[in-house]
């Protein structure tokens, strides 16, 4: 049985004893001569089981390694240094692609002429806003999110932290691409949970791998992010941290965030000053109803958001006394409104809980819109729900008509793009096959064209297509769905071109939880749907206009972003030593200050380039070594 060493990873795990015996780090077993690009496997950070590794991910695995030990014999240069290369990610994607179908824009001369690589990646000038990033204050070093979404991507790694299954697929069911049921989304991920304590983070001993310092180095020292949106979380409990009294007001719930609307805009600035230029953006929190407008006040008036962020399926509502007499209003559910009563699930579209919200709001932005044009954007997550009922209060969309009606001086981002399957996507790739299969029953109508019905998606792009303040976002159902059912990917992204056109999607990569975004990025540039799909179903291609759209352009609309990326300063290498004492104490780093000796401000990502850094491909999370 493991030994919890107290502060180690396996005391933070979530995994029993049993299920953390069939697990192992994957920064102590994976060979550092063979670290895929995109991963071979399930990693789990530590809040469930990952997944064994399946016999198509096995065959993507041996497939790597055979061209890159080819390749790199011809090169001259190590395995390890291959793989680090454009040509190792090349490897990748043709291992995939022979795998499981032509999915990915690659050719075999990339293995070896970075040239040709650079054609078919991503463009030296591509301008990228990455609209969902997440890190945690850094007295957390685990949290009940993180590792959880870390879990579903690193897979069988994940067995040490208490998930040797992976949490979202209890039946097991296999997935499309490797045919298995817990397959690492990026093989990066296999030891990427703790940063290496010997390395660059040592001196502040904090080297939790979702903490701030590994934020900056991954979002914009080793991945090609132009301007990142630092987004938090309201609050998913309904009781006080270690008591069993209910949380009734946003004072108590500042106590589980896992980064409060304080710590993400500090953060913002920090980045913002030393780079020079707008490289950071910070969501505010979304705390809605009466008694929480006082909140909304103060962070616009303090923190200067850059957007909103909220959860329907957080208890972050609370509407406040005036509503009793008030009476009932449209699509408005009994809520308990006595002094002290616990804060509640929301929807949209309700007009003496949300509405009174989305009014300041409003009024803010109408005076600050020059200052913060993206002030008036709304950003919600909805989906990730299975086996919940289909009610808005649970991320469901049908309250969002009506908001959109009511509010069409607000943008609503829809999070997820409203995808009720969670993170592993199996049930929603049933009912692509279904339909695949001419099932009546998996098929829906949308503007006169029937589609596979993909369960709140299709529904969501069905209902607000003809919005032009809806847009769909899409963290974490891209990163899941191209690494473990590209099929569903294809159907997703070209009824999203379709219905709601490039125009309203919004690229989002939900990372730290999934390592650094420029594996996403990397595959969501080279992803076209087949044309047997295509043609089937009648979805336009995915060009390269929009995906420029996609990436960044739409956003940049939406927060008044400059979109020529030669506009914006680099972050310093030296980041870590440029932290001021006050933003380490607001941060909530565990221990002393950094040595401030080392300072350097030349060290910008062109030398830390040019001294010779290279993608590590590094995973520190947890994989199963047994079944």
């Amino acid at each position: 049985m493991p030994t919890r060493v107290p502060g180690s990873r396996e005391e933070g795990a979530w995994l029993s004893d049993e299920e953390l015996a069939k697990c192992a780090r994957a920064d102590d077993v994976e060979p550092e001569d063979f670290r895929s690009p995109i991963p071979t496997r399930n990693v789990s950070n530590g809040e469930y089981l990952p997944k064994p590794q399946t016999k198509q991910q096995k065959q993507v695995e041996e497939r790597i390694k055979e061209l890159a030990d080819t390749s790199s014999k011809k090169l001259g240069i190590s395995r390890r240094k291959f793989l680090a290369s454009s040509g190792g990610m090349a490897a990748a994607l043709l291992a995939m692609n022979e795998v499981y179908g032509k999915f990915f824009n690659v050719d075999p001369i990339e293995l070896v002429e970075p040239a040709a690589a650079a054609k078919n990646g991503l463009p030296a000038d591509l301008f990228v806003v990455d609209d969902q990033l997440h890190f945690v204050r850094g007295n957390l070093s685990i949290t009940r999110g993180a590792p959880v979404l870390r879990a579903i991507a690193q897979g069988p790694t994940s067995a040490a932290f208490g998930f040797p299954t992976n949490p979202f697929n209890p039946d097991g069911f296999p997935d499309e691409a490797h045919n298995d049921p817990y397959y690492p989304w990026n093989e990066a991920l296999v030891a990427e949970y703790l940063a290496d304590p010997t390395g660059y983070v040592n001196s502040i001993n904090n080297a939790d791998a979702f903490h701030f310092l590994q934020y900056v180095k991954s979002i914009y020292l080793d991945s090609q992010v132009t301007v990142g949106l630092i987004s938090n979380v309201t609050t998913f409990v309904d009781v006080q941290p270690g008591t069993n009294l209910p949380v009734t007001n946003v004072d108590e719930a500042r106590r589980a965030e896992i980064l409060t609307a304080a710590q993400t805009a500090a953060a913002r600035n920090f980045i913002n000053d030393i780079a020079g230029s707008r490289r950071a953006m910070a969501h505010g929190l979304l705390y809605v109803g009466r008694d929480n407008l006082d909140y909304i006040q103060y962070q616009t008036e303090n923190h200067r958001p850059d957007a909103w962020k909220g959860y329907n399926i957080t208890h972050a509502a609370q509407p406040g006394r005036s509503a009793l007499s008030t009476g009932p209003a449209r699509n408005t559910a009994p809520l308990d409104t006595a002094p002290g009563a616990a804060m509640k699930l929301w929807r949209h579209d309700d007009e003496e809980v949300a509405y009174p919200t989305f009014e300041l709001i409003s009024k803010y932005y109408a005076r600050l819109k020059h200052e913060i044009p993206g002030l008036n954007c709304i950003c919600v997550h909805k989906g990730l729900a299975h086996g919940l009922a289909d009610i808005p209060e649970n991320g469901h969309p049908a309250d969002m008509p009506q908001a959109c009606t009511d509010f069409p001086q607000l943008n609503f981002i829809t999070y997820h793009s409203c995808i009720k399957d969670t993170f592993f996507d199996y049930f929603a790739w049933q009912q692509v096959l279904a339909a695949e299969a001419g099932d009546p029953s998996a098929i829906r109508v949308v503007q006169g064209h029937p589609v596979p019905d993909i369960s709140w998606t299709t529904e969501y792009i069905d209902l607000t297509a003809r919005f032009k303040n809806s847009y769909a976002e899409l963290g974490s159902t891209f990163a899941g769905s191209v690494i473990n059912f590209p099929t569903l990917w294809a159907h997703i992204i070209g009824q999203l071109l379709k219905f709601k056109g490039g125009d309203q999607i919004v690229f989002g990569s939900d990372s730290l939880w999934y390592g650094t975004p420029q594996w996403q990025l990397e595959a969501f540039w080279r992803f076209q749907i087949p044309d047997q799909i295509r043609h089937k179903w009648g979805y336009p291609e995915v060009s390269n206009g929009d995906k420029r759209k996609i990436l960044g352009r739409n956003s940049a609309r939406l927060y008044g972003l400059d979109t020529n990326s030669k506009k914006y300063g680099a972050v310093p290498a030296n980041y870590e030593s440029m932290i001021p004492d006050n933003l380490k104490t607001l941060l909530e780093f565990n221990n002393g200050a950094p040595d401030f000796t080392a300072d350097n401000f030349s060290k910008i990502k062109a030398k830390y380039l040019a001294m010779g850094a290279e993608r590590s491909n590094m995973r520190y999370g947890w994989i199963r070594t047994k079944v």
